[in-house]
């Protein structure tokens, strides 16, 4: 897995200018707007049914044996194939359907190199997005919402972000005679929910397991008691996403077949919406960079980007200056599937009416 948070560090503060990043949940659009530089999560790429379920012997991978895989495990085959970059060498291996959610893409101070080294690294499937079409965000259709409709489990949008996002629709309107619509989707209120149950996946390794390379399974109760008596090999956050694991939805349930119906009902209400030539602004996470270890205590704030990985839409997450906090604020825009010329067009357009990217010093 790419390390997006200090890329997000080093490129705000100039010292690179592109990095690439794997994005399950949002980890590279989180850092990207904790940081205020660009960021990309591609499209899921082709329509593709997820391999049969995997063996017990297949999926006990450990990191020296995943390199073996190659092209003789279904896994690494699928994994090959299933996004528009390439997954493979990814661990933990997302297994089944885990693979579409994965997505791998740039990072950037500036919004025009999204474009190109999305194209380097998507090789021969750079031709599903038609990254060298010509968009003329004029033709687009405009959408947003401020926040998911008001879950309980998740920090309310800063008023920061919100008119954040209400001075790109003023923008729109003011510049280009843009009327973006104000929409309610309620069934992203569920949006933790839909993700944790559809990374549940039948045959896949549990979080415990992985913790000891899935060679057995960690007892991550006695674990927890040998981290306070610093004791333990493993940190507070694998642990707690351990048990997190274990007390959320299970594969089968009725609660997972609930969310796994509204996911169903969601994707097919957000492909209406957006056709092939919609964009859908929307905050790419509710409040500014938290403090360290602040997101243990807010751990479903993610859901804003990672539905998203589970829909397998192209999103964009765009700087928009500095909050009252001298925090970096910005939206995401998302767009329909393959369709990433779109979200990264408006994102230079944005990146030229706001600024993008402010430097961290006056000599930068």
């Amino acid at each position: 897995m790419f390390l997006c948070g200090w890329q997000g560090c080093i490129h705000a503060a100039a010292g690179s200018p592109i990095g690439i990043g794997s994005d399950i949940g949002g980890s590279i659009r989180m850092p990207a707007f904790f940081n205020g530089v660009f960021g990309h999560k591609p499209s899921r790429g082709k329509e593709k049914p997820p391999p049969v379920h995997l063996t017990e012997t297949q999926t006990s991978i450990s990191p020296s044996s995943a390199v073996e895989l190659n092209t003789t495990s279904v896994l690494a085959n699928y994994a090959t194939e299933a996004g528009i970059v390439s997954n493979f060498g990814q661990y933990p291996i997302p297994v089944g359907e885990q693979d579409t959610y994965l997505g791998i893409g740039p990072l950037c101070r500036f919004a025009t190199d999204l474009t190109l080294t999305l194209r380097i690294i998507s090789g021969k499937n750079a031709e599903l997005l038609k990254l060298d079409e010509k968009v003329d965000i004029k033709k687009l259709k405009y959408y947003y919402m401020e926040d998911d409709g008001g879950s309980r489990m998740v920090s309310p949008v800063q008023k920061d972000i919100k008119e954040s996002l209400r001075r790109v629709v003023a923008y729109l309107d003011k510049a280009h005679g843009i009327k973006a619509q104000k929409v309610r989707i309620d069934k992203l209120r569920n949006s933790a929910n839909i993700w944790f149950s559809k990374m549940k996946v039948k045959g896949c390794p549990k979080f415990s397991e992985q913790l000891v390379n899935c060679e057995g399974s960690l007892n991550v109760y006695w674990e927890l008691c040998k981290w306070v008596l610093c004791m333990s090999n493993h940190t507070f956050i694998g642990l707690a996403t351990a048990i997190l694991e274990d007390m959320g939805v299970q594969y089968g349930s009725e609660k997972h077949t609930h969310f796994v119906g509204l996911y169903k009902e969601l994707a097919q209400e957000l492909k209406d919406m957006l056709g092939m030539d919609g964009v859908f602004l929307y905050p790419t996470h509710p409040t500014t960079a938290p403090y360290h270890n602040e997101p243990l205590v807010k751990p479903f704030n993610f859901s804003y980007t990672g539905i998203v990985n589970i829909l397998g839409l192209p999103a964009t997450h765009c700087p928009l200056g500095l909050g009252a906090d001298g925090l970096p604020v910005g939206i995401q825009v998302i767009g329909a599937l393959n369709q990433d010329r779109h979200t990264l067009a408006v994102a230079v357009e944005l990146e030229k009416a706001f600024g993008g990217w402010v430097s961290p010093s006056t000599i930068l």
